[in-house]
């Protein structure tokens, strides 16, 4: 992953990252096909779960396979 490119909007900090290498994910089942339709369909995706059952490495491995930068925003300290 590159160092991410940070913007200020607001009180909200925005973070773009880049995948130089694939992120580790194994698929459970067909989630990454129902992702692809999603997004070949410009879908929104709600992700549910709880913490560390791998909703960002699912995420940052989508974004590396789909070729698109993965953009995190963040609420700011401004």
């Amino acid at each position: 992953m590159t160092t991410p490119k940070r913007t200020l909007y607001r009180s909200y900090i925005i973070e773009e990252y880049h995948f130089a290498e694939e992120p580790y994910y194994i698929p459970l089942g067909d989630e990454v096909e129902l992702f692809q339709a999603a997004y070949q369909q410009k879908l929104p995706v709600l992700f549910k779960g709880p913490t560390g059952c791998g909703k960002t490495k699912f995420i940052e491995y989508m974004s590396y396979k789909l070729g698109q930068p993965l953009t995190k925003v963040k609420k700011g300290d401004a």
